[in-house]
């Protein structure tokens, strides 16, 4: 299933990670973000119906700094990480197949863009997915996955952002730059307000090859929908970026 698996555009995104120590909170309270590479496709409205547990509006609150490494200070450069906290999420849509238990945290502090420093000069830096700006609010989609395999810190599961879109009076901004953006999903969701991707997402079918899999976890789930015999004639996934539909 290379061909499956090559049409998928693998996302850059967030992963997550659920803190439980003191000022962090648990997964009803709060969690921190990193960044990577998400093992899970967000080309389509049935990417997310089936991969995804969550679609909420979230605000961008806050943002600080996370310092460098004690190596990195002691070499005089490496990286400073701008983090800002997203809140009070809203939830629009939840996958009816999700675990009961699943509930989405109350604010996730979320990696986005930093400095470069040299010495005392800074440099400033975006990263991969668009940069959250304090004061807006934005449509994530989200997902949990308990492998130790896709986890940054193996003894803590983690929650996907697959992607987020910036909001703007109720309607979607759709996002149009970086390196992986679906033209199928772009056009089903550009200048939608919140509410009505989320009752489009509420009537999109799963991927046919993936039902018997809802009640495993999303990267499983994703796998044997792609490797299964049934997956070579049922399973199509959205174009990829520069795919026409």
């Amino acid at each position: 299933m290379t061909g499956a698996f090559g049409r998928v555009c693998v996302l850059i995104c967030l992963f997550l990670m659920l803190f439980a120590g003191s000022g962090c909170g648990s997964i009803r309270d709060g969690a921190q973000a990193c960044a990577g590479a998400s093992a899970l496709p967000s080309n389509s409205l049935q990417d997310w119906a089936t991969y995804a547990d969550y679609l909420v509006e979230w605000q961008a609150t806050t943002e600080g700094r996370i310092p460098p490494t004690p190596e990195e200070s002691t070499a005089g450069e490496g990286t400073i990480t701008r983090v800002v906290r997203v809140e009070s999420p809203q939830v629009l849509w939840r996958r009816p197949s999700a675990p009961d238990h699943l509930t989405v945290p109350q604010y996730l502090d979320v990696a986005s863009g930093g400095w470069e420093f040299h010495g005392k000069k800074e440099r400033p830096f975006e990263g991969v997915a668009p940069r959250l700006e304090v004061g807006r609010n934005y449509l994530a989609v989200l997902s949990f996955t308990d492998l130790s395999a896709m986890s940054t810190r193996p003894d803590r599961p983690e929650w996907i952002a697959l992607d987020y879109f910036a909001l703007d009076e109720r309607q979607l901004v759709a996002r149009t730059t970086g390196p992986c953006r679906s033209a199928q999903l772009e056009g089903a969701i550009a200048g939608k307000s919140a509410g009505e991707v989320a009752a489009s997402l509420a009537v999109t079918p799963v991927h046919a090859a993936a039902k018997r899999y809802l009640d495993l976890d999303p990267v499983i789930r994703f796998q044997r929908a792609a490797t299964d015999e049934s997956a070579t004639s049922s399973y199509t996934p959205g174009p990829g970026p520069g795919e026409k539909e």
